[in-house]
């Protein structure tokens, strides 16, 4: 006998659902999927959102060139930089943090070093210094470079006041001071992506950019 189902529900007995066919079953799920569609966005993939997110950042940025104050302010704003000079008639690059003293480039080495023995040279070494901020999401942000002659700071009270107000990332022992006077000093900003509702950076009043110093877009 097949139990009645007003009375399975009355009396708790569990009663079977009767077997569907496979049409019945196919169609079910076609509407299920559908229905999640819809709910993600008519149909649309769930990462479309992400993907035109990523399109808008991909798109090709404007190149900013920045003014020499923007360029000493935000080489100012960082701690790290890199240093780039001859050795061996080659280039060499070393990564070093830094402090901004009266537009000087204060760095500290060791002994032995290669970039001590070519700031030791009467006439100093002609060195490049570059520090950046970029962003690898946005694809934006600044680069500054610094070109000019590296030297020792001889005089002990300066190298005292140095190595009192920059202290190495590296450990180990930082007796030399040097100091780089740039004669050029340049920078760019990418530009050209930005949240919904800030205004473009770029078309900032001048004054306004030059007083404040160029940020990523």
């Amino acid at each position: 006998m097949i139990p009645c189902p007003a009375a399975a529900r009355l009396f708790g007995t569990f009663v079977p659902s009767p077997p569907r066919s496979p049409l019945v079953i196919i169609s079910r799920l076609s509407t299920g999927r559908l229905a999640c569609r819809n709910a993600l966005g008519q149909g649309e993939r769930p990462v479309a959102a992400d993907e035109q997110i990523r399109a808008q950042i991909m798109q090709s940025r404007r190149t900013l060139e920045l003014t020499k104050a923007e360029s000493w302010q935000l080489l100012g704003s960082v701690s790290l930089g890199r240093i780039v000079f001859s050795m061996h008639a080659l280039p060499a690059i070393r990564p070093v943090n830094h402090l901004i003293d009266d537009e000087m480039i204060i760095i500290r080495s060791h002994l032995g070093s290669a970039i001590v023995a070519h700031a030791a040279a009467d006439d100093g070494a002609v060195v490049c210094y570059e520090a950046d901020e970029l962003d690898p999401v946005q694809h934006t942000g600044w680069s500054v470079i610094a070109t000019g002659m590296a030297r020792l700071v001889r005089e002990p009270a300066a190298i005292t006041r140095y190595q009192q107000l920059l202290e190495p990332w590296a450990v180990g022992q930082m007796d030399y001071v040097i100091s780089i006077k740039p004669q050029i000093i340049t920078g760019i900003r990418l530009a050209g992506w930005r949240r919904a509702g800030a205004p473009p950076a770029d078309q900032e009043p001048p004054g306004r950019r030059q007083g404040r110093g160029a940020s990523p877009a």
